[in-house]
């Protein structure tokens, strides 16, 4: 579970971020890597999705094309902090449900 921003004081498990681009220039982040599973935690389970299908939920629901400069405006469009290579976005945690492999319980 992450913030939804930096300077927020909690976790949330609403909105998930997702990866697109790692920190350094030649880093394609970790939706793009080599994982065959990714997990998310949310307050009462971990949610595993296959890489590959999240890869189609992303291009699906996101708008790659729009970008913002702030990370409350990152829901479904993409993130990039001035000066850095890393390109993020938020989703809904509910969109994993159409993609769901496994679920955990904690």
């Amino acid at each position: 579970m992450k913030r939804m921003q930096r300077s927020d004081e909690k976790v949330q498990d609403k909105w998930i971020w997702i990866e697109l681009h790692g920190v350094r220039p030649k880093d394609d982040g970790w939706l793009y890597g080599k994982a065959k599973v990714i997990a998310f935690e949310t307050t009462d389970s971990f949610i595993l999705v296959k890489r590959s299908d999240l890869i189609t939920l992303v291009h699906k629901y996101v708008n790659l094309d729009s970008q913002v400069f702030s990370a409350i405006e990152a829901k479904y469009k993409v993130y990039q902090r001035k000066g850095r290579a890393d390109k993020i976005t938020m989703i809904e945690t509910n969109k994993l449900k159409e993609i769901k492999f496994t679920k955990w319980n904690k």
